[in-house]
């Protein structure tokens, strides 16, 4: 693709950018676009920064739990966001938020699993006395 037509191609990118509500984006979905407006690759992110391709998939899919510790994950989107040429400090912002809204998630999750094992134990006795019972009553009208 000539310097021309590529100049072309991401100004055309960038006037749909302004179209597109970005606060409605997920994280994911956010660094996706940013580099696919600005047309650049995964491999040409992973050859600059030497950020694994597994990480930067996973930043772009919303799969934290697979991420290394928070610390490393920052210092990947500080050097993206240089790469790409997006505010470090925002980008950064949008991440935590986004993996406080993931644990958030996660944390709900678990307390309603915990809540339903909860049910399920307390309904147990009760289930086993009314069968216990039964067989009683059959017992006792033979």
């Amino acid at each position: 693709m000539s310097n021309q037509s590529q100049s072309v191609q991401i100004e055309t990118n960038l006037k749909l950018l302004e179209c597109i509500d970005e606060k409605s984006l997920d994280f994911g979905d956010y660094l996706r676009k940013q580099r696919m407006l600005r047309g650049v690759s995964h491999d040409e992110i992973v050859n600059v920064t030497k950020v694994r391709l597994h990480f930067l998939d996973a930043l772009e899919k919303n799969k934290f739990e697979v991420l290394p510790p928070k610390t490393f994950v920052v210092g990947f989107l500080r050097a993206v966001s240089r790469y790409l040429g997006l505010d470090e400090e925002d980008v950064v912002m949008r991440f935590l938020m986004a993996l406080q809204q993931h644990e958030n998630a996660k944390e709900e999750t678990v307390k309603e699993i915990e809540v339903q094992k909860t049910r399920l134990k307390g309904k147990s006795p009760l289930r086993f006395l009314a069968w216990f019972g039964g067989v009683l009553l059959v017992f006792f009208l033979i």
